[in-house]
């Protein structure tokens, strides 16, 4: 598929009664539609204009290269899954808390050791609080059963308090690349607020490892990858939050 479109632009569409204004893509005058069929709605002008910079940027008549439209990749993954599938993607996101990332800390070596108590351990008693249960630690590698209390207090934050669709998007997100529920919620709570800080609680092993053992070019192409996906990921949270400013 090649770009053939030369004008993008956004469009207000009317609100309805009881209903928030949104934004539309223009190319050439033709709404875009998501891969299901749905015509892409947006409500933060911010997230529009960058979708509208993502598309102008395309080379015209050169093949279109879709991982050069990450935050369309979001809106259209919002729209066609998140939307339609919340209840299955809150599920995911809860089920993860009874095999959390920070719930199972290395016991060895003691640098690694002392580094996870220093900055694990305040986030997990954080969860606690915040979910208003205890998340027992397993230093061991038998796998624990699943703590339901836990589950159902993080279904109910995500149908509560946190019941946004870009929230659950990026929960969801975060889960499947860090592997803790608890980082998913620190960062929609606040407890985390630098994208640097979420990868660094993430991936401290691996960052100890390189540390320990030497650099590894294809374990640090890895780990880049990791970050640009989570700096994605975190810009898009932004936009949709309405938290950025237009640029």
């Amino acid at each position: 598929m090649k770009r053939k479109f030369h004008e993008v632009k956004a469009e207000a569409v009317a609100a309805a009664q009881g209903q928030t204004q949104h934004y539309r893509i223009l190319l050439d005058g033709v709404a875009i539609k998501t891969p299901v069929g749905h015509q892409v709605q947006i409500a933060e002008v911010g997230l529009t204009n960058e979708l509208v910079r993502e598309w102008a940027a395309l080379p015209l008549n050169r093949e279109i290269d879709f991982a050069a439209l990450p935050m369309t990749a979001f809106v259209f993954a919002l729209q066609d899954r998140i939307v339609p599938e919340g209840d299955k993607f809150i599920a995911a996101v809860a089920k993860k808390i009874s095999f959390d990332l920070l719930l199972h800390p290395a016991d060895k070596p003691v640098e690694l050791v002392a580094r996870q108590n220093q900055h694990w351990t305040p986030l997990v008693e954080w969860a606690e609080r915040r979910l208003k249960t205890p998340l027992p630690i397993n230093l061991t590698v038998m796998p624990r059963t699943a703590n339901s209390i836990a589950e159902q207090r993080v279904m109910d934050l995500m149908r509560g308090e946190l019941a946004l669709p870009h929230y659950l998007l990026a929960a969801h997100q975060i889960v499947d690349i860090c592997g803790s529920t608890i980082l998913a919620l620190a960062v929609l709570d606040g407890e985390i607020t630098e994208v640097e800080r979420l990868f660094d609680l993430a991936f401290m092993h691996d960052e100890y490892q390189l540390e320990v053992w030497g650099e590894d070019l294809e374990a640090r192409h890895r780990l880049e990858g990791i970050g640009d996906s989570l700096l994605e990921l975190w810009r898009f949270l932004e936009l949709a939050s309405g938290i950025v400013a237009d640029e």
